[in-house]
């Protein structure tokens, strides 16, 4: 089966919906990560899960959570193959087992993180040896540092022993750190990364304003209700207490914190509590704001991200719609910087008008760039991906045996230097890997399809299940498999969340007539 996804600069990913739409998927990365879970009456992996569908808040017990990170797992391509093991003992799920590469154990903790009523996770998944020499993982691990448009900047040095990469060397912020680590984990054959990099401040900050800095990035994050969220700052060191509503929240609030002066970090006292009264967690997070309070707050985005803080990139606004304008060198940093936006509160819609343009390496050198990258990656090495590469442009093909191999495939390739846009043609033999969100196709909505009764069923148990909707302000309806959504939720991201949802509950096509609260205003 195969269907065509190109993206380039000027396809402006859009974060509101309609009849038939695909959510945002940078918006979503994660909750490009976040989506099914499963409750009463669902069958999957582990079993029948028993969690009421009622509008009041039960106990969550150890055994329903369970279930639904089984069920979650069972339903992800990435994971349904693997054997791992889940227990889960006062809400904290104990992830056991073995995979064949750092990115499914970094995916299996994330999608627990993201189950409601989870409290923590503990990952105990170790990777299997590659086969592949240190040496041979070293060198493809200072070509990838070297092949990122951000991380190639950075004085960063690479030691491999025993698959474990060691990080040392400088950078200027803790998130730049944070991208080196990202970028190694893509190289086949790296089961750990011990991260001992320094962060060098340029300049020295009082505590007050660390903690003005991070009650502001926590308060402008639409996927972290704040509102029960306190911060102590001592010497540079923050200590996070307080209420969130989920484990992923928590895990986000943490990285928030991490702001220009400080040293260190702890959020062991942020308690997470999925019953929390919703309204005190959101504390009119998402009442409307002025254009001039969003548009700092994108522009302090912006200027927090690595991937983009070196270009100029402008954001105007217009009653919350939000349009970047400006000129980035390379598809990660324009992707970026949507993200970035569509990440803020207040936020409704973003337009992406920055234009890439940069002195292109020749075709040849990138092409030789792109085929390597990709016979590298712990995913994708195994299939014969042929590339070829015009001013930038680079076009995939070839067959994948999933659609998140497929996905992964273009995700690749984007986050490469010199790449300008990407065309992906590959074709997917399994259609029952089927991300409906991602690249429509008939043929595979056809071999999917359930009764309407049981997409409805399932659509409402996985909403249930998910920490970023509140499933007592979303009705849904279905008929011949396509779904309807009707209801007021608070955000464009609580809006896709609730879509991705619809998608996964088994719905061909989605239509959303939810209304977020403030456009209600206008």
């Amino acid at each position: 089966m195969k269907t065509n996804r190109k993206e380039m600069p000027g396809k402006t990913p859009n974060v509101r919906s309609g009849s038939g739409h695909k959510p945002a998927r940078y918006a979503l990365l994660l909750l490009i990560a976040c989506g099914a879970y499963a409750t009463s009456g669902t069958t999957g992996p582990g079993g029948r899960v028993t969690t009421p569908l009622s509008a009041a808040a039960p106990a969550i017990s150890d055994k329903d959570i369970t279930h639904a990170v089984q069920t979650e797992f069972g339903v992800r391509p990435t994971l349904s193959s693997e054997s791992f093991t889940i227990a889960t003992n006062k809400g904290v799920v104990q992830l056991s087992g073995t995979t064949d590469h750092i990115l499914a154990r970094d995916r299996a903790e994330e999608i627990a993180l993201a189950v409601k009523g989870v409290r923590g996770v503990v990952n105990r998944i170790q990777v299997r040896a590659s086969g592949r020499t240190d040496a041979e993982i070293q060198k493809d691990v200072e070509k990838a540092i070297l092949t990122d448009p951000a991380a190639d900047a950075y004085e960063v040095q690479a030691k491999v022993k025993g698959g474990i990469v060691s990080l040392t060397g400088k950078v200027d912020s803790w998130a730049e750190s944070q991208i080196a680590t990202r970028v190694v984990k893509k190289v086949k054959g790296v089961r750990q990364v011990d991260n001992q990099i320094t962060v060098l401040y340029k300049t020295d900050r009082i505590d007050g304003e660390i903690a003005k800095d991070i009650a502001q990035k926590l308060r402008y994050d639409a996927r972290v209700n704040d509102g029960l969220i306190k911060s102590k700052v001592k010497d540079g060191a923050v200590t996070l207490l307080g209420t969130v509503g989920s484990a992923l929240e928590k895990t986000r609030a943490h990285n928030d914190a991490w702001v220009a002066g400080v040293k260190s970090v702890r959020s062991d006292d942020l308690k997470v509590d999925p019953n929390a009264n919703p309204n005190a967690l959101r504390k009119g997070k998402f009442t409307r704001k002025t254009d001039a309070q969003v548009k700092a707050a994108v522009q302090d985005a912006l200027a927090y991200d690595p991937r983009v803080n070196a270009f100029n990139i402008l954001a105007s606004v217009n009653r919350g719609a939000v349009t970047l304008t400006g000129t980035v060198e390379n598809l990660k940093a324009w992707r970026a910087a949507a993200e970035d936006a569509q990440n803020v509160a207040g936020v409704r819609r973003v337009t992406n008008n920055l234009v890439t343009r940069a002195e292109n390496a020749a075709s040849a050198a990138l092409e030789a760039n792109v085929d390597w990258a990709l016979s590298v990656d712990p995913v994708v090495d195994q299939y014969q991906v042929k590339t070829t590469v015009t001013n930038g442009l680079v076009t995939l093909r070839g067959t994948v045996n999933t659609y998140y191999e497929k996905l992964h495939a273009g995700n690749v390739v984007a986050d490469l230097a010199g790449v300008m846009g990407v065309i992906n043609n590959l074709s997917v033999n399994d259609t029952r890997s089927y991300l409906f969100w991602t690249d429509p196709d008939p043929a595979a909505t056809a071999a999917l399809r359930k009764s309407d009764a049981t997409i409805k069923k399932d659509i409402q148990r996985h909403i249930w299940w998910s920490p970023f909707v509140d499933h007592k302000a979303v009705t849904v309806q279905v008929r011949n498999g396509k779904a309807t959504l009707n209801g007021t939720v608070d955000s464009p991201l609580e809006e896709n969340a609730a879509i991705e949802n619809a998608y996964e509950g088994g719905a061909v096509a989605v239509v959303s007539n939810l209304k977020i609260a403030g456009d209600q205003e206008d």
